[in-house]
């Protein structure tokens, strides 16, 4: 099966076939066609919730594996409510409301988006980047 079909399948479908290292499986989402990313919703279901799945956290369209993070981002952690979905919008202003837990970066101002930029390479130099979200998704 080549990687491009593969990528077709549910994230789900992916667990069984995928390596452990640390005790985590590495999620690989790569995907030449950006529209092939993840979709929000299969996001959704690695928000710490379940401790038999990694924690993933979307910036900017880029998943990252954040589980060695737990104590900040699994279940009843400060930073949990960004785990599970792509919320660039309450990182760069610092916001936990659930209306500010999104993608859209519309409207932030250039210091609120050096705030995310710099959120951006705090994850680039602290944890794995596993995949994106769909690119059709963050534009709907």
């Amino acid at each position: 099966r080549s990687r491009r079909q593969s990528l077709r399948q549910p994230l789900s479908a992916h667990l069984a076939e995928l390596p452990i290292i640390g005790g985590t499986a590495l999620l690989l989402l790569w995907s030449d066609d950006k529209s092939k990313g993840i979709q929000p919703e299969e996001l959704a279901e690695y928000d710490g919730s379940d401790p038999t799945k990694p924690i993933l956290l979307a910036i900017k369209g880029r998943v990252f594996d954040v589980s060695t993070g737990a104590s900040f981002y699994g279940k009843g952690c400060s930073y949990n409510r960004f785990t599970g979905r792509d919320a660039c919008r309450g990182l760069a202003i610092m916001s936990l409301k659930d209306q500010d837990l999104v993608p859209s970066l519309e409207g932030l101002s250039p210091s609120q988006m050096n705030t995310l930029d710099q959120w951006l390479r705090k994850f680039e130099s602290k944890y794995p980047e596993v995949g994106t979200v769909s690119q059709a998704s963050i534009l709907e």
